[in-house]
C-alpha cells in the first residue's frame, strides 16, 4: 500500500502545480503583436496604397528593363543563347543589294525628238510635190537642190512619185518607215549622250509626242513601258563644223534602203538628214528615275529564316556587331509574337515579385523599425529610395551596357548607405539585400552577382556603424571598394573562361566596381544634409558639430548661465558613459544633455546653480509662481531649439528630461504655507506641481533624466563618499522607476542596473577625495 501511495501524492502535487501555472498564464496580460497593433492604426489604408504603388513601380521597372538588351561589342558571353521561336526577318543587306541591282538594270528612257522628225518627214514627203513636172534642175530652187543633193537623174525619177498636191502612197509609206527607223531602230544621239548610250545595256525610246503617250510628268505606266522601243545601236551626231563623216553617211543611207526607197533616191532622202543632222532622241531623266524607282520597289524583301533552337551565341564567344544584331532581332521577334497569355504571365510575375518586395519591407518596418512602419511619409521615402536608384541604374545600363555591373553595384551601395545613416545597420542590411536581389532580376544578371552586391552592401553597412566623422564614410568606401574589387574578380573567374577577353572584362568590372564604391562614399557625403532633412534624422556628423562649445546656444549659456553650462557638461559626460555602457547612442545622449537645460538662459538667476551666493529670488515668490518659473524652462528650451533649428531628436531631451516628476521643494513649501494659513495639506494637489512631460521615450532620454537628477543631487552631499553616492543614485533610480517615469521607454531592468553602476563610477570619480596640503603659515612654522 505504501508503495502505491507516493506516486499518487506526486501526481496530485504535479496536477496542482500545473493548474496554478495555467491560472497564472490566464491572468497575465498578453501583449498585442506589432502586426495586429499596426492593423488597427488609422493610417492603414494610406500605407497599403503606398505599398501597392511601390509594387506597381517595381513591376513597370522589371517589365521594361528585361525587354532591353545590355549586350555590347566585345563582351564575353557567359552562357549560350538560343532562338526561342522560329521567325523570318528581312535581310536588309540582301534586300538593298537586290533593289540596287533592279535599279541599275532598269532601262534608260529616251523620247523621240518629234519636232525634228516631223520637219524631216515633211521635207521628204514634200520633195516629189515640190519637183512635180520640173524636168530641169534649173527649174528647182538652188536651196532645195543643195539640201537634197539632187541630180538630173534623180529629178527625172521623182516625177513618178509626185503629184500636184501630195506624194504617192508608196513614197509616203517609205517616208513614214524611214522616220520610224530614225527614232526606234538606229536613232541619232548627241556626242555627250552617245558614250552613256553605248555603255548602257537596256535602252528604251518612247514614241514622239504626236503618238498616243502618257501625259507629261506622269509616272511611266506599264503599258507605256511595253510600247517603248528597245534600241540596240545608235548613230553619234557628227560635229557641227566640217564635212559629215562617211560612217554617218553610210548609216543613214542604209536606213533609207531599209525603209524601202529605191536606190536612185537613197542619197536624196539621206541628204534630208545629213544636210541638217540633229539628235532624233533625247534622254528623259524623269521617266528613267521613276522607272528605276518602280523597279526597285517591285523587288520583294529578301527574308532570312531563323528556326527555333538556333544557337545565336555560344558560351565563351566574343560578341560581334552581327551577333548583337541577331540577339536584338530574336528579342524583338519574341516580343512581337508573344501571346496575351504570355504577356499576362510576365507582367503578373513581375507584379508578384514587386509586391513581395514591398510587403517584406513593410512587414519588416512594422516589426523592427516602427518609425518607418507607422509613418506613410517615411515608408514612401524608403520605397522611393529603392525604386529611384534601381531606375537610374536601369537607364544607365541600357545606354551604356559596358558599365552595367558597376552601375548596379553603385545603386545597391547607395541604398544601403542611406538606410544605414537614416535607420541603422539592421534595417540597412535588410534593404540592401532586397535591393541587390531587385537589381539582379531587373537587369537579368547572374545569380552569383547578387551575392557580390550583398557583400559590398554588408561591408559598407558594417563600417558605417557610427558616423561621427567624415573620414568614417571615406574609410567605409575604401573598404567596400576592396571587397567589390575582389568580389568581381572572383565572379569573373567563376563565370568566364580563361581568355584575353575574359580577363579584360573581369578587370574592367572590378576596377569600375571599386571606383563606384568610392564615388558612392563621396556622393553620400555630399547629400548627407539632404538625407537628414528628407528622413528627419540626425547623423553623428551633425551631433559632433553640436558638441562644439562655440555653438550660439552654448555661447549664450556660457555667458548668461555659467552654472547651468557647467552642470550640462557634467551631465553630458555622465550620460555618454552610461549610454555607451548599455550599447545606446552615446553621442546622441551627450548632445541631448548639453542642450537639455538651454531654456534656463532666459531666467538664469532663478536657478540655484547660477545664483553664485546671491539672494534666492524664490524667497519673494509664492510656490505657485516659483513653479511656473521652474517648469517654464522646458517650454523656453523648446522655443529656443526651434529658433536655432536644433535637430528634432534633441527636442525630446529638452521636453522629457524631467518627465512628469514632482517639483518636490515647492510642493512641500506650498503645503507648509497652507498649514500655516490653517488650510489642509490636501488642498495642495500633487499633480499641480508636476512637470507637464512627456516621459522619456528612448533609452538615451531616460539616461539623461537619471544623470541630471544624480548630478544635481550629488552636489548637495556634504562628504560625497562612494557609499553615499551609490545610495543616492540607486535611490533616485528606484524613485523614478516607482513613479513610472521609465514606462514609455525600452530601457530594461538589466540596462537600468548597468546605467546606475556607470553613474556611480563616474560621480565617484568626479567627487574623489584629495590630499589636504598644509597651508603656507604652517609650512613656515614647521621650517622654523
Amino acid at each position: 500500500m505504501l508503495g502505491f501511495g507516493r506516486p499518487s501524492s506526486d501526481k496530485t502535487s504535479s496536477t496542482t502545480s500545473e493548474r496554478r501555472r495555467k491560472e497564472l498564464r490566464r491572468n497575465l496580460p498578453r501583449p498585442s503583436p506589432e502586426i495586429v497593433d499596426w492593423l488597427r492604426r488609422p493610417e492603414l489604408v494610406a500605407t497599403l496604397l503606398i505599398t501597392f504603388g511601390c509594387a506597381l513601380a517595381i513591376t513597370v521597372l522589371i517589365t521594361l528593363s528585361r525587354e532591353a538588351s545590355r549586350a555590347f561589342t566585345g563582351q564575353l558571353a557567359v552562357d549560350s543563347r538560343i532562338n526561342p521561336r522560329e521567325y523570318s526577318i528581312e535581310d536588309l543587306t540582301a534586300t538593298t543589294e537586290a533593289r540596287e541591282n533592279a535599279h541599275r538594270a532598269s532601262p534608260r528612257f529616251y523620247v523621240a525628238n518629234g519636232a525634228y522628225l516631223s520637219s524631216v518627214r515633211a521635207a521628204i514627203e514634200g520633195l516629189p510635190v515640190a519637183t512635180f513636172e520640173k524636168l530641169e534642175l534649173s527649174a528647182i530652187e538652188p536651196e532645195l537642190v543643195n539640201r537634197f543633193d539632187l541630180t538630173q537623174t534623180a529629178l527625172k525619177d521623182l516625177q513618178r512619185y509626185g503629184g500636184p498636191k501630195t506624194a504617192s502612197e508608196s513614197w509616203r509609206e517609205w517616208s513614214e518607215r524611214f522616220i520610224g527607223l530614225l527614232w526606234s531602230e538606229e536613232p541619232i544621239v548627241s556626242s555627250q549622250e552617245y558614250q552613256v548610250f553605248a555603255t548602257t545595256r537596256e535602252r528604251r525610246v518612247l514614241p514622239p509626242p504626236s503618238e498616243p503617250v502618257a501625259a507629261a510628268g506622269a509616272s511611266t505606266p506599264p503599258v507605256l513601258v511595253a510600247e517603248a522601243k528597245r534600241v540596240e545601236i545608235a548613230h553619234e551626231l557628227p560635229p557641227g563644223e566640217g564635212p559629215v563623216e562617211d560612217d554617218f553617211r553610210r548609216g543613214i543611207a542604209r536606213l533609207v534602203r531599209e525603209a524601202g526607197f529605191p536606190e536612185p533616191f537613197v542619197n536624196v532622202v539621206a541628204a534630208a538628214v545629213i544636210s541638217d543632222p540633229r539628235p532624233t532622241i533625247s534622254f528623259d531623266d524623269a521617266r528613267t528615275s521613276r522607272a528605276a524607282a518602280d523597279a526597285a520597289a517591285r523587288v520583294a524583301p529578301v527574308m532570312e529564316k531563323h528556326p527555333r533552337g538556333e544557337v545565336i551565341v555560344a558560351e565563351g564567344d566574343v560578341l560581334s556587331a552581327d551577333t548583337l544584331r541577331r540577339l536584338e532581332q530574336s528579342g524583338d521577334n519574341a516580343a512581337d509574337l508573344r501571346t496575351w497569355r504570355e504577356t499576362f504571365a510576365m507582367v503578373g510575375g513581375g507584379f508578384g515579385f514587386g509586391l513581395a518586395v514591398a510587403v517584406l519591407i513593410l512587414l519588416y518596418a512594422v516589426r523592427h523599425e516602427p518609425r518607418v512602419g507607422r509613418s506613410p511619409i517615411r515608408l514612401t521615402s524608403v520605397f522611393l529610395l529603392m525604386v529611384v536608384p534601381a531606375s537610374l541604374a536601369t537607364l544607365t545600363s541600357s545606354a551604356f551596357p559596358v558599365v552595367t555591373l558597376p552601375t548596379a553595384a553603385a545603386a545597391a551601395l547607395f541604398v544601403s548607405a542611406v538606410a544605414a545613416v537614416a535607420y541603422g545597420q539592421r534595417f540597412a542590411l535588410f534593404v540592401g539585400a532586397l535591393q541587390s536581389l531587385l537589381l539582379t532580376i531587373t537587369l537579368d544578371l547572374e545569380e552569383t552577382t547578387c551575392l557580390v552586391f550583398f557583400l559590398g552592401c554588408g561591408t559598407l553597412v558594417t563600417l558605417l556603424r557610427e558616423v561621427r566623422h567624415r573620414a568614417t564614410i571615406v574609410r567605409a568606401s575604401g573598404g567596400t571598394a576592396i571587397v567589390l574589387f575582389i568580389g568581381f574578380l572572383l565572379l569573373g573567374l567563376f563565370e568566364t573562361r580563361f581568355s584575353a577577353n575574359a580577363w579584360t572584362q573581369t578587370l574592367r568590372d572590378a576596377f569600375l566596381g571599386a571606383v563606384a564604391a568610392y564615388a558612392i562614399g563621396f556622393l553620400v557625403l555630399g547629400v548627407l544634409p539632404s538625407i537628414e532633412k528628407l528622413f528627419n534624422i540626425t547623423t553623428g556628423l551633425t551631433l559632433a558639430e553640436l558638441r562644439d562649445p562655440r555653438h550660439p546656444l552654448l555661447r549664450q549659456m556660457q555667458e548668461r548661465a555659467p552654472g547651468t553650462y557647467s552642470h550640462s557638461l557634467q551631465v553630458a559626460n555622465l550620460a555618454e558613459a552610461a549610454a555607451d555602457a548599455i550599447g545606446a547612442d552615446g553621442l546622441l545622449a551627450y548632445a541631448g544633455s548639453l542642450y537639455h537645460d538651454i531654456g534656463k538662459v532666459n531666467k538664469p538667476e532663478y536657478f540655484v546653480e547660477n545664483q553664485l551666493g546671491a539672494a534666492n529670488k524664490h524667497e519673494r515668490l509664492s510656490p505657485a509662481m516659483s513653479l511656473l518659473v521652474i517648469v517654464g524652462h522646458v517650454k523656453d528650451g523648446l522655443e529656443l531649439a526651434k529658433e536655432y533649428v536644433l535637430p528634432s531628436p534633441l527636442h525630446h531631451f529638452i521636453e522629457s528630461h524631467h518627465g512628469t516628476t514632482l517639483v518636490e521643494y515647492f510642493f512641500h513649501r506650498a503645503r507648509t504655507e497652507a498649514e500655516r494659513k490653517g488650510e489642509s495639506e490636501d488642498s495642495v494637489e500633487e499633480f499641480e506641481f508636476r512637470y507637464p512631460g512627456p516621459k522619456p521615450r528612448t533609452k538615451e532620454a531616460a539616461i539623461l533624466m537619471l544623470s541630471d537628477a544624480s548630478e544635481s543631487a550629488s552636489r548637495a552631499i556634504v562628504e560625497p563618499t562612494h557609499g553615499r553616492i551609490e545610495h543616492l543614485v540607486r535611490t533616485l533610480a528606484r524613485k523614478r522607476l516607482d513613479d513610472g517615469q521609465f514606462d514609455e521607454c525600452p530601457l530594461t531592468f538589466a540596462e537600468l542596473k548597468i546605467v546606475e553602476d556607470s553613474l556611480i563610477k563616474s560621480l565617484a570619480a568626479i567627487h574623489h577625495g584629495r590630499i589636504a596640503y598644509p597651508s603656507t603659515a604652517t609650512t613656515i612654522a614647521a621650517r622654523a
